[in-house]
């Protein structure tokens, strides 16, 4: 049996020995009772002697220690505290506080006390024991080790004491063998020491030893009978061997003696719950929270009591106060572990889950629900190791060897995925879940029909509650092959099974929308919802029906509604993100992406996605941030890394973009992505024999690779080997003859050469083949380079074709407003606002466009986009400047001094600053702004008016 790390100590009156006792307790496993029940560690507290300081104080003294004789340990406390506001240097009341902290299990202020009553004189001899329990309270073995060591001027009893504390540090390194042979030395120094009989039956605790531990508490009992710490280690060893009776006995007994002992109260909560008296465990566990308000044990217990109510947030609540401050107490990661799997949230079961495992890897349930959770995460070779580990330790278990099974299946092993299933199911010819599993092996292996025979025969079997799973999968599978005819008459026979639930409704929705019906459809699915009005997948099936309707609002609506049944639902927020983005309001995705963050604890999928959002909104530094978190969870995971290595190269940290795609590289050594992205980065150290490695590397993976392909013909370019870059761009029309992406790389090698004509018409025969808008724009680009006939024409043929394409429309406003068309400008930011009315460029451009104008409304657009965009220069100066020219001079400049801090280069900006310190009688500073500005740029927009307003102040 696996020793674990100690819990803590407890005070406990020895009358034999006339002095203070502590017993160390340790959580074990025992297969006669559950894994919570097991997993329960009885963590001990202490309490020791006083003294005496100041006369100030002494009355508030008196009453803190009469209050700690009759265990009142918060009155104690306060009183303490008191006596101390009047006298800070009162050793006693020092001493005592620490005492009491100790009581309450609270480690750290003990430890603060103590140490204080030490700098104040209190003698080392007093100190000694209260100080190390205050180490093992707060896990400081190694601190315990170095200070607290035998003086051969102290006693016997105190060289007993400081002996077993030291046992204790090294029981909670994993060292039994030197914690022995200093409970032995204890027992040599006094003859029959409780203490050190209690450490010795703990030994054979952990080495699953049970009748030597028994003999080992007896003689600890007769010893010292009216010791607490005897009868709470009776209590625990009769618990672990399934007799409750007789530990609910012995922990009352305990209490009896003194009903402040916190393991007494933790171990008759403990029997409580597994005999089924609820709130009998509810008042033991109140008892332990009055005394010690952050005990782990406690906190534990009570969330083991709200799972057993069903009551999971109260349950979370409770871990979370234990987690908080036990990180690592592996019976409260199992529970979480449990309630996050059932609860979707499968990257915090699997952390919870794998600590688990690394303390006790021959937990089975553990293993079991780990290797769900990978395969849930779609890691199956990692399922497989965990589950072959604990497979010869668990003969007869078919769910292990249909669990394993699936993994092989997943992992694309088919024939041991077969093999694993076949004899699961030879094991217990009727289990559902297992022929359902053994179908997906067929239907993984090519043997469709096979695989739906064994999902006929799983329905046909009709066992209750499992058929559904095989009637569900049936009809998925059916939908997935396309058949959906076959699916829809698989989902109405379902239905048939189950006339109230809303699954075959949604099912047949499913089935509809395949069938190219999607009026059918959404009436399914509103069926489903009329059964059960909280049933989410069809809630966000309608959802998703509206979205591609760009009936957005009724969208949000729905999706707005689940998150009322569900506040941290990923697939809610996620797709209000979505929606939040169509409509170009930046500030609403960043909330849901970061509350489906939070919510779901560092979940992958919001995470990944906010990290993406502030990539693209050229943040890389919060992005870093984030991917710092999820790398910390998912160490290895190629899409963090991905993710992380392509913020830091946002960020130009580009020696540590080449570290993460390094790793990136050899965690997935077949991806021409990570070959690519690790090329990228070494171009940008300069590393240009590197990074064409890197390039071609990828593009033998994947002969096509266009972004491989695409940096290849950009290195060549800048080696000026126009030619070898214009036959990769021809090798890209070849191979993909039907797509734009050939004609656009011609365009843009052509558009270097300066052969505006060629570019122009490369970019026409891409748009021939594909619409993509980025065709149009170029061939415009090319035209106005070029300085050829009609260079609208591109943008106003995409919107004849495309009217609702914001981007051409803003593309061609900027356009219009550099040639002076302002009002045509004007109209057409007016259309995008319509559609978009967050949009910070088309705010800012139309405020210029509407002040150049002459209209009312143009410090009016540029105060909205500087409200969603406070800290873009070009925002900030478009609004100072706006101020600056309608008279409100003194706040324009503020926000102009501010822009040219973020934006220094920016010449342009640096001459509204002048301007407005000229406008304000600063003639002195603004001739320094105009100098830089044109130090900067001799060349920028109004850098004529610059050099005239210049020659004016000089």
């Amino acid at each position: 049996m696996l020793l674990l790390n100690i819990s803590g100590v407890f005070d406990a009156k020895i009358s034999n020995f006339k002095m203070k006792e502590y017993v160390m307790a340790h959580p074990m496993t025992c297969s006669r009772v559950p894994a919570w029940f097991r997993g329960v560690a009885v963590l001990l507290l202490l309490g020791v002697v006083f003294n005496a300081s100041a006369t100030s104080s002494e009355e508030y003294f008196r009453e803190a220690e009469a209050y700690s004789k009759k265990g009142d340990i918060n009155a104690a406390i306060i009183q303490a505290k008191n006596a101390l506001k009047e006298d800070p240097k009162n050793t006693k009341a020092r001493f005592l506080l620490g005492q009491n902290y100790l009581l309450r299990g609270n480690g750290a202020d003990a430890e603060k006390e103590l140490d204080r009553a030490r700098r104040l004189g209190m003698e080392w001899q007093k100190l000694v024991v209260p100080l190390a329990k205050a180490y093992l309270l707060q896990g400081k073995t190694e601190q315990l080790l170095a200070e607290i060591k035998l003086d051969e001027s102290f006693p016997s009893l105190l060289k007993a004491e400081i002996l077993v504390l030291r046992a204790a540090g090294y029981l909670s390194l994993q060292k039994p063998s030197e914690a022995e042979s200093l409970y032995d030395q204890s027992l040599t120094l006094v003859a029959d020491y409780p203490a050190g009989l209690l450490g010795k039956a703990r030994l054979a605790l952990g080495r699953n030893k049970l009748s030597d531990a028994r003999q080992w508490v007896d003689r600890a009992v007769a010893s010292d009978p009216e010791n607490a710490a005897v009868w709470v280690l009776q209590g625990e060893i009769a618990r672990l061997g399934g007799d409750l009776t007789t530990a609910q006995r012995s922990f009352f007994k305990a209490e009896q003696l003194q009903p402040t002992n916190l393991p007494a109260l933790l171990g008759g909560a403990t029997v409580s719950i597994a005999q089924g008296e609820i709130p009998a465990a509810e008042k033991q566990i109140d008892k332990v929270r009055s005394l010690s308000p952050n005990h782990p044990v406690a906190n534990y217990l009570s969330a083991v009591v709200h799972y057993r109510k069903k009551d999971m947030t109260g349950a979370e609540e409770s871990l979370r106060n234990v987690l908080r401050v036990k990180p690592d107490y592996f019976p409260a990661l199992q529970l979480k572990g449990a309630i996050d799997f059932a609860q979707g949230k499968y990257e915090q079961a699997e952390q919870s889950l794998f600590q688990v495992i690394s303390v006790a890897p021959d937990n089975v349930p553990a293993a079991k629900l780990l290797a769900a959770t990978k395969l849930r995460l779609k890691q199956a070779d990692e399922a497989i190791e965990i589950l072959e580990r604990v497979l010869p330790s668990s003969k007869g278990d078919e769910q292990l060897l249909a669990m394993l099974g699936t993994a092989y299946l997943r992992a694309n092993q088919i024939e041991k995925g077969i093999a694993y299933l076949e004899r699961a199911a030879a094991a217990d010819p009727e289990a559902v879940g297992i022929r359902t599993q053994l179908a997906l092996g067929h239907l993984a292996s090519g043997e469709r029909m096979q695989a739906i025979k064994e999902l006929e025969a799983a329905v046909d079997l009709d066992l209750g509650k499992e058929v559904f799973q095989a009637d569900t999968l049936l009809t998925l599978v059916l939908l997935r092959s396309k058949e959906y005819d076959k699916a829809l008459a698989q989902a109405q026979a379902f239905a048939k099974k189950l006339p109230e639930s809303p699954l075959p409704d949604n099912l047949m929705g499913a089935a509809y929308i395949g069938l190219g019906k999607p009026e059918l459809g959404r009436e399914k699915f509103k069926q489903a919802i009329k059964k059960d009005a909280g049933f989410i997948p069809a809630i966000m099936n309608l959802g998703r029906l509206d979205e591609g309707e760009d009936k957005l609002e009724a969208a949000k609506k729905r999706y707005l509604s689940v998150l009322k049944q569900q506040p941290g639902h990923i697939g809610a927020l996620m797709s209000l993100a979505r929606l939040a983005e169509r409509q170009g309001e930046d500030s609403q995705v960043q909330e849901y992406l970061q509350t489906a963050w939070e919510a779901n604890n560092g979940a992958l999928q919001p995470g990944l996605a906010l990290l993406n959002f502030y990539n693209r909104k050229l943040k890389p530094l919060r992005a870093i941030s984030i991917a710092r978190e999820l790398k910390s969870q998912h160490p290895d995971n190629p899409l963090v890394l991905k993710a992380m290595g392509m913020s830091q190269a946002k960020a130009e940290d580009y020696h540590s973009a080449k570290a993460t795609f390094e790793a990136l590289v050899k965690q997935t050594p077949e991806s021409a992505q990570a070959y690519y992205l690790l090329g990228l980065t070494l171009q940008k150290l300069g590393d240009i024999s590197a990074a064409r490695r890197n390039f071609k590397g990828a593009l033998t993976f994947s002969v096509d690779y266009i972004p491989a392909q695409l940096a290849l013909a950009k290195l060549e370019m800048e080696a000026n080997r126009p030619e070898i870059a214009q036959n990769i761009a021809q090798t890209i029309q070849q191979q993909r003859p039907q797509k734009a992406v050939g004609y656009r790389l011609l365009g843009d090698i052509l558009m270097q050469q300066g052969d505006y004509r060629a570019a122009e018409k490369s970019y026409r025969l891409g748009l021939e083949r594909a619409a993509v808008a980025a065709l149009a724009i170029a061939s415009y680009n090319a035209r106005k380079k070029g300085k050829l006939k009609q260079p609208y024409a591109p943008l106003e043929q995409w919107l004849k074709q495309h009217p609702g394409d914001a981007v051409v429309k803003i593309v061609l406003a900027g356009a219009h407003q550099e040639s002076g068309k302002l009002k045509a400008a004007e109209e057409l930011y007016a259309q995008v606002l319509e559609s978009r009315p967050k949009d910070v460029v088309v705010l800012n451009n139309l405020a210029w466009v509407s002040h150049q104008l002459g209209r009312a409304n143009a410090l009016e657009y540029a105060e909205q986009a500087y409200a969603l965009a406070s800290d873009n220069p070009a925002v900030i100066d478009t609004l100072g400047w706006l101020l600056v020219k309608t008279g409100k001079v003194r706040r324009g400049v503020g926000l102009l001094r501010q822009a040219v801090e973020l934006a220094p280069h920016m010449s342009e900006i640096r001459y509204h600053l002048a301007v407005g310190l000229h406008r304000s009688g600063k003639d002195t500073e603004a001739r320094s702004e105009l100098k830089r500005a044109l130090d900067v740029s001799a060349d920028f927009a109004g850098s004529s008016k610059a050099r005239a307003l210049l020659t004016e102040l000089e």
